[in-house]
């Protein structure tokens, strides 16, 4: 194993981060307090993200779009362990996942 095999964190280890802090917050805080507390952290989380990946896609003159967000996104699935298509492209993307490491 390589020191870059060891470094890697995938769904499943995030799975249990995200659970080991749930659990904290729960037992800190009370089943309401956290679950608002969890919900507003995960919302700032993806917001961040999106930012960053928005930034770099407008920095590179890219529209901010699907495509740009499969270019410049921040994780992708290890091969075969996510599976999607495209159900529809208008009026909006809609897609069906039938395989997701998170899930």
């Amino acid at each position: 194993m390589t020191v870059d095999e060891t470094l890697q964190l995938g769904p499943g280890h995030h799975a249990l981060l995200m659970g080991w802090l749930a659990r904290e917050a729960f037992d800190a805080l009370g089943e309401i307090p956290a679950d608002d507390l969890l919900r507003h952290a995960v919302r700032r989380y993806g917001r961040q993200r999106g930012q960053r990946m928005a930034q770099r896609a407008m920095k590179r003159g890219h529209p901010l779009d699907w495509v740009s967000y499969l270019a410049y996104r921040e994780w992708r699935a290890p091969e075969g362990a996510h599976e999607d298509r495209v159900v529809a492209l208008e009026p909006q993307l809609h897609m069906q996942v039938t395989r997701c490491p998170w899930h």
